[in-house]
């Protein structure tokens, strides 16, 4: 039985091509098209959003959720400050204390920039249900719910060979208004393709469903955006999922190894590649 990761799905619907490159062992695949500053350290951020989430789910440093819990507590016009102070001193400070040496002046700053951004993505998840009545403890025990879990799930792609599909999402909440899951997926990046993207989030999405009966919705925080969240819902995702085995095939052949391998239909991709010229002769 073929396994095969998320990350690489995702990749073989960005180009198949650089999924062959990257399972040839070139790492340089990955970074194909990505637009953005490039300063952000995406494994650390992702590190920190994870310690956090993990914490104030209750699944954590307790004493660390108290002091994320009496934040969030705090009126409209200083929610947001006192949020993103805490997370400052008891998870990013601490962490550059540890790991500064390694981190440059430039990453840095990036890393800090998203932590803002971030955090008031957070706030804005719970403001709405803050102010009636709820004690804000209870409001954050039903939106936290999973942080970075791992899922896998088989899936039968068009000519009825079995797929199995394994990854992790950056995290699982619930939205109180529409009663719903949802997939959260955080990119150190601007918005280079969103519909590939979605196709990422909208594969999690389905596992989801397939482990759990539920369907969720999913937002997608491009942390060097200005404007930084997509969401989608459910029904849209309901949508998008129904291609997911035509791309699972598409991503068999190349881990199989069959030639020709197809490229990407986006000749602005192609300029921007670092194998271009090169990729007819070794996978054409």
């Amino acid at each position: 039985m073929l396994k095969l990761s998320v990350s690489a799905v995702h990749l073989c619907q960005h180009c198949p091509r650089l999924l062959a490159y990257s399972l040839d062992g070139n790492g340089k695949a990955w970074r194909v098209g990505h637009k953005g500053s490039g300063n952000l350290p995406g494994r650390r951020f992702h590190y920190i959003a994870r310690k956090v989430h993990q914490d104030i789910s209750g699944r954590g440093d307790q004493g660390k959720r108290d002091k994320l819990i009496e934040a969030f507590s705090n009126s409209l016009n200083q929610r947001n400050s006192a949020v993103l102070e805490t997370i400052k001193m008891e998870y990013f400070y601490p962490y550059l204390l540890e790991h500064g040496i390694k981190i440059g002046p430039d990453n840095a700053v990036a890393l800090g920039l998203a932590m803002k951004v971030w955090s008031q993505y957070l706030c804005s998840l719970v403001a709405p249900h803050l102010e009636v009545g709820v004690s804000t403890e209870i409001i954050i025990g039903m939106v936290f719910q999973d942080a970075s879990p791992t899922m896998e799930s088989d899936f039968k792609i068009t000519d009825g060979t079995i797929v199995t599909i394994r990854g992790s999402t950056d995290g699982i909440l619930f939205d109180l208004e529409g009663k719903h899951p949802v997939i959260v997926e955080y990119k150190g990046k601007k918005a280079s393709n969103p519909t590939q993207e979605l196709i990422q989030t909208a594969l999690y999405a389905q596992m989801y469903h397939k482990n759990t009966g539920l369907f969720p919705g999913v937002h997608i925080l491009y942390l060097e955006e200005q404007q930084p969240l997509d969401q989608y819902s459910v029904d849209q995702i309901k949508t998008i999922i129904k291609g997911i085995p035509l791309l699972l095939e598409r991503a068999r052949d190349v881990a199989v190894g069959k030639r020709p391998v197809l490229k990407t239909l986006d000749n602005n991709l192609c300029e921007r590649c670092f194998f271009h010229g090169q990729c007819e002769e070794k996978f054409g």
